[in-house]
């Protein structure tokens, strides 16, 4: 065993290595840089209790890859097809914000790509629906005001966390098409915070896999509730850079999750601090 393995007790070091095999990460503890040894390296930055926490926290953690979106994107199409059997043809745009229109960098824009070619239909069976990818909104909506019976709107992303972006999305998509009501659009995406949930489900038609919740206040009640909240603090204590925008992540999310890139909807301890955390953003 390695001698740095001595920083963190070997009840604590076997719980971390029991949670990356139960997830299928990877273990690799000769790469100083590998998710395994950030994680350690997190750990023993914090107190027992602290650290104790954290494990708990890292149990329900989701981390899905780039490489993994085309099979995770398969049951949300699915419910997509299914809860709108009218529907023939989608027009698929990114779920961006007007000031992100040409930010092909942002997450919506890969999952907006993989609707293009044939890769999508190897994952799931499409049932004869057509799905046009229209990267340039604006320029798409000068030629076209409405909608016939068998199309609707399909806004995509990889992760919906306060639902914000949707809403700045949808603005900026009224805007272009005015006449397009709600009730015709539909929005995906592979993980969603039941904030946005609560936000968005009256007014649209939501399709996704993962349902995430916040991770201490809607998982803990009474002392424990309590005692998590304050050890959180405590923690947040220690992290460099943290402002109170992203305490608890954005707007006290209390994610946990990860895509292609870890969402500002996280606790920060897990992405904020170069020295701590085990994720970049």
């Amino acid at each position: 065993m390695n001698k740095e393995v001595l920083k963190l007790s070997i009840d604590k070091y076997y719980k971390l290595a029991n949670i990356f095999k139960s997830k299928e990460w990877l273990i690799d503890e000769n790469n100083n840089n590998s998710r395994f040894n950030k994680y350690y390296k997190m750990l023993i930055a914090l107190d027992e209790k602290e650290q104790e926490l954290i494990l708990k926290l890292s149990e329900r953690f989701l981390h899905i890859n780039q490489p993994m979106y085309l099979e995770e994107l398969k049951k949300p199409i699915e419910n997509l097809i299914e809860n709108n059997p009218e529907v023939s043809k989608y027009y698929v745009l990114p779920m961006i914000s007007k000031k992100d229109k040409g930010n092909i960098s942002k997450s919506a824009f890969q999952i907006l790509y993989l609707f293009k070619g044939s890769s999508l239909s190897e994952f799931v069976d499409l049932k004869g629906c057509q799905f046009q990818t229209i990267a340039n909104i604006e320029k798409f909506f000068l030629n076209k005001e409405c909608l016939k019976k068998n199309e609707r709107i399909l806004f995509v992303d990889d992760f919906m966390g306060t639902g914000d972006t949707a809403i700045e999305a949808l603005e900026y998509f009224h805007e272009l098409a005015p006449k397009i009501v709600n009730e015709n659009i539909s929005l995906m995406s592979i993980v969603i915070h039941n904030m946005a949930i609560r936000k968005l489900d009256i007014d649209f038609d939501l399709v996704y896999k993962y349902e995430i919740k916040k991770g201490i206040t809607d998982f803990f009640d009474g002392d424990d509730l309590d005692d998590s909240v304050q050890l959180m603090k405590n923690i947040e204590k220690k992290l460099k850079g943290l402002r109170q925008e992203f305490s608890f992540g954005y707007k006290q999310s209390e994610a946990l999750v990860s895509m292609q890139r870890i969402p500002n909807n996280t606790f920060p301890i897990y992405w904020i601090d170069k020295n701590i955390s085990p994720y970049e953003r």
